[in-house]
């Protein structure tokens, strides 16, 4: 890239992230923004605050604008009429600001929304509407406020503190302070002063048959993790699972660590420095990835091949024994971070959505997680961006889902939507575009299937049910007495699966092992916290299906220009 194209490139992406222009704009791009608002001031009445940035690839044809400090506008947005803001306001790509519109302090208005703070008058049928003019009732909106992608707001509306309106919403009435809406018309989905509660509690047979389990539990782990000892201590793994030693030796290692994680404690025979010595020797520096043995050479010498699925977990198996030690991978994972935003769209367009949603589900999942690690340990979100862009524009606003089903069975898409969410909205705490649509998918699956008491009961299909009706959960009431008595049900049924001083089983037709074990306690806790029981176990949920976000997308750390690419997201 030459030296223009470079400048070009640069000013490109202050016009895409316009919050990046503060911290490294060049003195010639500050010069260019001086010249910039000097003209505009020509021909409209402005008045800016301090540390300002206005896109000249805006459209912005204001009668008067008045800006606090610190407020930012991107390319593409239409700002037409009377508008003034308080401090640290944001209006990011093609958002649409038109007529009287007046906001307090950190109001963020995303991609594609529309402030209308006008009307076309329409009382003469007879008339033809372009003739009747406008009224101009105006927008109110308070302080700390975020309006949602493709969210539109109508005339007259007054929007108060602390409010989120949902991506897509179309508000048409006053809303309250503090106030999440979503839908369209928008309604008040709940109050974000008030906890999130589950619309039913279990009864007292239930928790005690919780707090029963919980001691179980904790009186026998340690034998269940030595009666899947490996028997050859020369072995290349500690422990044994039989879903996993011909192709994953070392997943029931993982699991163990993750078994013992929950308890507070390292399992046997390695103390905590020496399981971090073996678990980081798996990791290929020059791709950052964990091979299974059998990898083919070329596979493990060629950066950009397809690594495989049972490698691409591996990414989420080992790398999270690692923080259940406390530890990290020794090198960041540079088969994921390596890609090209065009060559990272590539991998995503060709993955099998059609036919395998679950399998796409899971490739999606290891490259948040490698995203996620690489940002937390290695300051380096390079593809976080790109990915995320593409999922939010993917996402079927009809189903929820990312892909279809195989024939009139939901279950690929459904058990993919666990595996795609746990790895990048579950992962970085950002809301899901659909969770409404999503809640009555996934609810019609799993009736679908019997609810699993006789169909499909596994740890897998129950997780991929379980945790994304939680995950919706958190960003509406829809259908919370269905989703809450659905989640009762089949803890009662995991609970009842539980093989006194073995463990769980994977399925009904299998012996107990490590991973089942590991991903029914992770079942167990994540129902709890959502009935709000997880206070009375001491279990601790961590590893692969933790609930708590890995890295909250606010935490992440968004390079400068030039290092990679990688910008922050609005």
């Amino acid at each position: 890239m030459d030296v223009g194209s470079a400048l070009q490139h640069e000013t490109a992406e202050f016009d895409a992230h316009p919050w990046l222009f503060e911290q490294h704009a060049s003195a010639g791009q500050r010069r260019d923004q001086e010249a910039f608002v000097a003209r505009l001031k020509e021909r409209c009445e402005l008045r800016l605050g301090t540390a300002c940035f206005l896109s000249s690839a805006a459209y912005l044809f204001p009668e008067r604008l008045t800006f606090g400090d610190s407020c930012i506008v991107a390319a593409g947005v239409r700002i037409y009429g009377e508008v003034s803001t308080g401090d640290h306001c944001s209006f990011n790509l093609h958002a649409s600001v038109l007529g009287r519109v007046r906001m307090g302090s950190w109001v963020r208005v995303a991609a594609g929304a529309m402030l209308a703070g006008f009307d076309h008058r329409a009382d003469d049928p007879e008339t033809p509407i372009c003739f009747q003019g406008v009224t101009r009732a105006g927008i109110e909106i308070g302080d700390d406020v975020w309006i949602g992608a493709n969210a539109v707001v109508t005339d007259g509306i007054r929007i108060g503190k602390h409010c989120i309106i949902a991506a897509g919403a179309v508000v048409t009435k006053d809303v309250p302070d503090y106030a999440l809406v979503g839908g369209n018309p928008a309604r008040v989905i709940r109050d974000r002063r008030k906890p999130r509660r589950s619309s039913s509690r279990p009864d007292g047979a239930l928790r005690d048959a919780v707090r029963a389990f919980d001691a179980r539990i904790g009186a026998e782990w340690p034998a269940i993790l030595e009666a899947h000892a490996h028997p050859d201590p020369q072995a290349g793994s500690h422990y044994l699972d039989p879903r996993n030693a011909p192709n994953a030796p070392f997943r029931a290692d993982c699991d163990a660590i993750q078994i013992a994680a929950a308890f507070g404690a390292v399992p046997p025979p390695l103390d905590r420095d020496a399981w971090v010595g073996r678990l980081g020797a798996l990791q290929d520096p020059a791709t950052g990835l964990c091979f299974n043995p059998d990898t083919p050479d070329p596979v493990r010498r060629s950066p950009g091949a397809a690594p495989g699925g049972d490698n691409l977990y591996n990414i989420l198996c080992v790398g999270y024994a690692l923080e259940c030690l406390g530890a990290s991978f020794p090198h960041p994972v540079a088969w994921a971070s390596r890609m090209s935003p065009l060559d990272l769209q590539a991998l995503l367009d060709g993955l099998p959505w059609a036919e395998r949603g679950w399998s796409s589900g899971a490739a999606v999942d290891a490259l948040g997680t490698a995203y996620c690690m690489n940002a937390r340990y290695f300051d380096d979100p390079s593809g976080l961006a790109t990915l995320m862009g593409w999922l939010t524009t993917r996402a079927d606003p009809i189903t929820g889902m990312w892909s279809g089903p195989v024939g009139d069975d939901w279950l690929q898409p459904v058990n993919g939507f666990y595996r795609l969410t746990r790895g990048t909205y579950a992962q970085f705490g950002i809301p899901l575009p659909y969770p409404e649509r999503a809640i009555d998918t996934v609810l019609a699956h799993a009736d679908r299937y019997g609810r699993f008491v006789q169909r499909g009961f596994n740890a897998c299909n129950v997780l991929d049910v379980v945790h994304p009706l939680m995950l919706c959960a958190r960003q509406t009431g829809h259908r919370g007495a269905e989703i809450a008595a659905l989640l009762e049900m089949l803890l009662t049924a995991a609970l009842a699966h539980y093989v006194p001083g073995r463990g769980f089983a994977f399925s009904r037709n299998e012996e107990p092992g490590l991973q089942g074990t590991e991903m029914w306690l992770a079942i167990v806790m994540l129902i709890l916290r959502h009935l709000d029981l997880a206070e009375i176990v001491r279990l601790k949920l961590d590893g692969v299906h933790r609930w708590q976000p890995a890295l909250p997308i606010q935490t992440v750390r968004w390079p400068a220009i030039g290092r990679g690419g990688t910008s922050a997201p609005a």
